[in-house]
């Protein structure tokens, strides 16, 4: 489940031509990146593997801002449950399909359709701070904790308990009362979602793929640039789609569920990507940390603090289950060496290298601890 937000102006045309979408403003092609200023660029590229992230079959949660009509001071609102249609983001540059009546560009967009739809939403109070529906620690929110905190980010990745909790918090609240109907509005006054008659063909462009393939491998090849946030957004764009690289990446297991930038401290340390699959026998969580430069004893660091929040916040998980991964173009002694040494303190036997050259060639090699 991936949440979008909204506002009460914008959610009635997105419920109405059933798209979700990402701001960004000044937006620009990735096949023409002359005069963009570096830190536009990098923001781009994480919108870009944020909306990257998201398949069709995905589940969409929407967030309303805090609506003008929130008496009781309880916040915004959570409303769902939508299904992604779309089987990669639409480019449409500088958002310009309903753009005025949207009143923000939204560049990169999906299409979708309801799933489970509930006519009241949960608020903020509710969901964030009343915890009088969770049934231990483990159930609290994080993700959208850690999101308001920053309050910048408008499609933010949930973690698979998180997103159980949200769909038995809405079933509890709405009395298990879903609705029947293919075409969602919204209702102002009332703060809630209803049946509607009206449902819009979605005429914007569907087929375009704005691929960041080259520009990531001219970062690499002819600049002295990090690059990571697009080494980062590549992957969100290949991985489940390019099924020789998943294969590559994750042999003999199935992905599951695919995060970028999991929030996971009080500080905004990110992990870069966190990847769920299974086989017949088991659940993994591959942890994977990201460099454009040589992986050394710091990159060891990272992932030993990550390692120490799944551990807290993600329940039932086995040390056993955590795959530990850098991903980077060459990784110095240092690194084994720290790295071993802490993954031997957590009973975790194994992790994986994998080493990438620029023309996006990957390698992957496991290593004992022990």
């Amino acid at each position: 489940m991936h949440l979008f937000i909204v506002s009460e102006e914008t959610l009635p045309l997105h419920l109405a031509y059933g798209f979700a979408g990402v701001r960004k403003a000044n937006s620009f092609s990735w096949s023409n990146v002359t005069g963009v200023n570096p830190s536009n660029e990098r923001a781009q590229a994480g919108l870009f593997a944020d909306i990257c992230r998201v398949h069709a079959g995905d589940e969409i949660l929407f967030y309303l801002e805090r609506p003008s009509h929130d008496i009781g001071r309880e916040g915004g609102r959570f409303f769902g449950i939508f299904e992604v249609v779309s089987p990669h983001p639409i480019y449409e540059p500088q958002g310009t399909y309903l753009l005025s009546e949207l009143g923000m560009p939204l560049p990169y967009r999906l299409l979708i359709k309801p799933k489970v739809i509930y006519p009241d939403g949960l608020t903020e109070w509710q969901l964030m701070d009343e915890m009088t529906d969770f049934r231990s620690i483990f159930e609290i929110p994080w993700t959208l904790i850690y999101r308001k905190m920053t309050a910048k980010r408008g499609c933010t990745p949930l973690l698979p308990h998180e997103t159980a909790v949200i769909k038995r918090m809405l079933d509890l609240r709405n009395a298990g009362q879903q609705m029947a109907t293919n075409n969602v509005g919204f209702s102002p006054e009332t703060i809630s979602l209803h049946p509607s008659a009206t449902r819009n063909s979605y005429l914007g462009n569907t087929r375009r793929f704005d691929k960041v393939d080259q520009r990531l491998m001219f970062l690499m090849n002819h600049t002295e640039r990090a690059f990571e946030i697009h080494l980062q957004a590549y992957l969100m764009q290949e991985i489940k789609r390019n099924p020789n690289l998943t294969s590559l990446l994750f042999p003999s297991v199935e992905v599951t569920w695919i995060g970028n930038e999991i929030y996971c401290g009080s500080g905004m340390q990110s992990i870069d990507i966190l990847i769920y699959s299974q086989n017949e026998h088991n659940t993994f969580v591959h942890l994977l940390e990201l460099k454009s430069q040589n992986a050394d004893e710091q990159a060891a660091a990272q992932l030993n603090r990550y390692i120490k929040w799944l551990k807290v916040h993600i329940p039932g998980i086995s040390v056993h289950q955590i795959i530990p991964t850098i991903v980077a173009p060459e990784v110095t002694d240092g690194f084994h060496n720290e790295l071993r040494t802490f993954l031997t303190g957590h009973g975790i036997s194994q992790y994986r290298e994998i080493r990438f050259d620029g023309c996006l060639r990957f390698v992957q090699r496991i290593f004992s601890v022990h």
